[in-house]
């Protein structure tokens, strides 16, 4: 279908490969010569770990270069680590891409890492305990997703058997909830856990992700103009699952947006066709496509 209507993209270059993909080829990237490293030596230090994680001294030593590396790598004798990881981009990726863009899918994920990278070096500048994972990237991008999608309801299983559906903030809730029980328990009450837990880092990251939304200007969803003002902002999105919008925003019949909104709406919807396929799209992103057809070519 598009390939008929070359007018549509004009010069627009459409992303090939989403951005959670590369991040998720990564770490998965690293995961593997982490796996294969261990292996070789059997088991004992390759030198991976020391060379790339983050220690506390690491920063005020100069090794800044650190905050790079140390989120590529992940706990290879706890699959469940890398894993939760990698489903966890690859969540966000599915519902923040399309919303947020892939310029500012990055920027919160780079920002969360530094804000963890900071937190986990104030609050252990004397320890040897070493920070690795990409964990505090989620904590960021779930404060991001609390803002951008409010309303939206998940199912997953508690435990894996119980099965319940719950809100984005009901679950940051108690993911951070987690976090400061146990830092009661191991920082202030000096209880060891059997598994290496950073909870400091992912809060670290969650502060990071949510004053960045909360200092950057501009609106943060991209939209069609029907669905909001002229700046591309959203009065009152629709919740999830809805039948009908709000009258005040529902276009007339016959009305058409001016053709820089037009286009605008029309390189949304080209990106999130790149990303997440023609199936995602809605009926008012068909109708915007259809509608512009006749939109001259761009010079």
């Amino acid at each position: 279908m598009l390939a008929r209507k070359p007018h549509l993209s004009g010069d627009y270059q459409r992303e090939t490969t989403p951005v959670a993909t590369w991040l998720v080829c990564a770490i998965a990237g690293a995961f593997l010569i982490q796996f294969v490293a261990d292996f070789s030596t059997a088991g004992s230090d390759s030198g991976l770990l020391v060379a790339l994680s983050l220690g506390g001294m690491d920063l005020p030593a100069g090794r800044v270069w650190k905050i790079l590396t140390f989120w590529l790598l992940h706990s290879t004798s706890n699959l469940f680590h890398v894993g939760i990881v990698i489903a966890g981009l690859h969540f966000f990726g599915r519902e923040l891409v399309g919303s947020i863009g892939a310029r500012r899918f990055v920027e919160v994920v780079a920002v969360s890492l530094l804000g963890a990278a900071l937190t986990w070096s104030v609050s252990h500048w004397d320890s040897k305990a070493l920070l690795i994972g990409a964990t505090p990237a989620l904590y960021g991008l779930a404060a991001i997703h609390t803002t951008v999608h409010p309303s939206r309801r998940f199912s997953l299983l508690l435990f894996f058997f119980f099965p319940v559906t719950i809100r984005p903030l009901q679950l940051l809730g108690a993911a951070v909830a987690g976090d400061l029980l146990v830092i009661l328990l191991r920082d202030v009450a000096g209880r060891p856990l059997p598994f290496q837990y950073h909870a400091t880092a992912h809060l670290g990251g969650l502060l990071a992700g949510w004053l960045y939304v909360r200092t950057r200007s501009g609106p943060w969803v991209k939209t069609a103009p029907s669905l909001g003002n002229a700046q591309g902002e959203i009065r009152n999105p629709v919740p999830r699952g809805s039948r009908r919008a709000p009258p005040a925003l529902l276009p007339a019949a016959n009305a058409r947006p001016p053709e820089s909104d037009l286009r605008a709406a029309v390189d949304r919807i080209l990106d999130k066709i790149s990303s997440q396929g023609l199936a995602a799209l809605t009926p008012e992103e068909r109708r915007i496509l259809d509608s512009a057809r006749n939109l001259p070519r761009r010079h």
